[in-house]
């Protein structure tokens, strides 16, 4: 059975609340190893904000793996030369 598109964003939703609850990442540790601010993160994980596939994978990739992106993904850079977040390339 194929999943839908909505189906398999949920999926990555469970998916994401479960590897942080077993890693023990936080919204504030999940945010420093993504790049994806903190308020973000949880408007994302409450159902307010509907993210993007990308930023889904990218969420996942940071809890289990410490925040070494996918290949694809490159660190945009605020004024000031902060990070923002991680883009697809």
């Amino acid at each position: 059975m194929l999943l839908t598109t909505e189906e398999a964003d949920e999926a990555r939703m469970l998916a994401l609340r479960g590897m942080m609850g077993m890693f023990g990442v936080t919204q504030s540790v999940l945010s420093e190893r993504s790049g994806v601010p903190q308020p973000t993160i949880s408007d994302i994980l409450t159902g307010r904000t509907a993210p993007k596939r990308e930023t889904l994978d990218l969420l996942l990739w940071a809890a289990v793996r410490g925040g070494t992106p996918p290949t694809g993904y490159r660190r945009r850079r605020r004024k000031g030369g902060a990070h923002a977040n991680h883009a697809p390339v």
